[in-house]
């Protein structure tokens, strides 16, 4: 609402051609009452989003609870379309690597490549029972190797996510997660083991 109210304000005004607007945005909503986004941002001088996803599919609502990926990736297609005929907006992915996500990882590359999307990775540091410190060890191999083929596209950041793995062991950690998922999936009836690709 307040980004609509200041961009109204803004183009009244005048002052819109020399703005620049940057948005972290998780892409669940494109209209506001009788304003659609597209319509005020060719007004500005540039627009630049980043949006907040870390998976497609099922997997992509479960981490994200609420959101809806149907949507997300609808408004994306509608905003690749946009930028055809406007070159003023670009958009890229800022996908949070955690315990919950890595092992999707390499689909939403796919999905990005597909749609020649830049994805800027994001490490979460907390909470730490859902960061990559928290995988279990037996599990620790197949995180590496999800990693691995995503390798030359994470760039700087493999170094930075594989350290997590290669940290001690932190039973607590795990045990926590575990928990946390649990109770998760109780209260949602949801099943996060069923939306992964090593199963229960």
């Amino acid at each position: 609402k307040v980004g609509i109210t200041i961009s109204a304000f803004e183009i009244a005004n005048g002052l819109s051609n020399n703005i620049k607007l940057r948005y972290n945005t998780n892409f669940t909503v494109i209209q506001y009452k009788d304003k659609n986004v597209f319509d005020l941002w060719q007004q500005f001088k540039s627009v630049s989003l980043s949006i907040s996803v870390d998976a497609v599919g099922e997997i992509s609502n479960y981490i994200r609870s609420g959101s809806d990926w149907d949507t997300i990736s609808t408004n994306i297609d509608l905003t690749l379309e946009k930028i055809e005929k406007n070159h003023k907006i670009s958009i890229s992915l800022s996908p949070v690597v955690s315990l919950l996500s890595v092992w999707t990882l390499p689909e939403l590359y796919k999905y990005a490549e597909r749609k020649k999307i830049t994805v800027n990775p994001i490490l979460l540091h907390g909470p730490d029972y859902l960061s990559l410190m928290a995988i279990h060890t037996k599990l620790k191999p197949l995180a590496i190797s999800t990693l691995n083929s995503i390798r030359n596209q994470l760039g700087q950041n493999y170094d930075q996510f594989t350290s997590q793995l290669t940290k001690d062991d932190n039973e607590y950690l795990f045990n926590h997660a575990l928990r946390h998922i649990l109770l998760l999936d109780k209260l949602r009836q949801e099943k996060l083991f069923e939306l992964l690709p090593f199963g229960e």
